[in-house]
């Protein structure tokens, strides 16, 4: 059996990285910032993923599903976000509300429902791996 840290260092992985971007835009809120940030935790995190697949990281394909919609999540609010931000900044009502739409801590909230959902579906996952095949009376 593999020890607890390789069986869950993609998924820590997967959540430093996550917030580590969110605080990153927090900090350099640029337009530039946006999309160079979030494609590069893209590329990383899905370099990594990867690599814990070719390993035999991924329990099932479901675990493989889970972690990967964190990535695509990163990956369309890095990219339409500013899709969004270049379209409303045309309306002057909008105008303050773009740019505080990452300022808030709801990332937060985000990363811990990840959490809960993808490190309880594999902590189930795992169990169920390890456990003996029923007996056949």
């Amino acid at each position: 059996m593999r020890r607890l840290s390789q069986q869950w260092s993609y998924s820590w992985m997967l959540l430093l990285i996550y917030v580590a971007t969110f605080l990153f835009w927090k900090t350099f809120p640029s337009r530039a910032a946006f999309v160079t940030g979030g494609l590069c935790s893209v590329g990383i995190l899905g370099g990594g993923m990867w690599r814990a697949q070719r390993r035999g990281y991924f329990c099932n394909r479901i675990d493989l599903a889970l972690h990967a919609y964190v990535i695509i999540d990163l990956l369309l609010e890095s990219l339409i976000y500013e899709g969004l931000r270049g379209v409303v900044e045309l309306h002057h009502l909008a105008r303050a509300y773009v740019p505080e739409f990452h300022n808030n801590n709801n990332y937060v909230f985000c990363s811990l429902t990840f959490a809960a959902l993808i490190g309880g579906y594999r902590w189930y996952a795992l169990r169920r791996k390890a456990a003996p095949p029923p007996a056949i009376a």
